[in-house]
């Protein structure tokens, strides 16, 4: 209460859930679950590279017009997470280099699996091998 002079004040409505009654509780999900609606709704496949090159590598998305768009530069051991769909292509170039030395098409089955970049005996030529992180 105001003993004297003028009370000011403003009412706030806080609506801590929609008006319209389309108020649900959420489901809580598995770390599992979230996964696999994730895969079933957008496509994605995660998957990681691993530069085993024993050089530092710049890793490209190749799109289908043979341009490339850069994701990161890896050096010897180290991995690079990415996200992608089936049948999109990567391909590694040596660090600020221009000839593409490995390229991996993305399969269903690399998703959570390790696409490594592996180094051919004396020789700057790559190959790929795909490998469960678990293994």
């Amino acid at each position: 209460p105001v003993l004297s002079g003028e009370k000011w004040a403003a009412n706030l409505w806080v609506w801590n859930r929609p008006r319209d009654g389309s108020f649900r509780p959420k489901k809580k999900l598995s770390d599992q679950q979230k996964q696999q609606l994730k895969q079933k709704h957008d496509g994605q496949i995660h998957f990681q590279v691993q530069n085993n090159a024993g050089f530092a590598v710049d890793i490209h998305w190749l799109n289908p017009n043979g341009e490339r768009a850069k994701m990161g530069t890896l050096e010897t051991g180290e991995f690079l997470g990415l996200n992608s769909f089936n049948t999109h292509r990567f391909g590694a170039t040596a660090k600020g280099g221009d000839t593409v030395l490995w390229t991996h098409v993305v399969k269903p089955e690399d998703e959570g699996n390790v696409a490594a970049i592996l180094v051919q005996p004396n020789s700057r030529t790559v190959t790929s091998s795909s490998t469960d992180p678990d293994v």
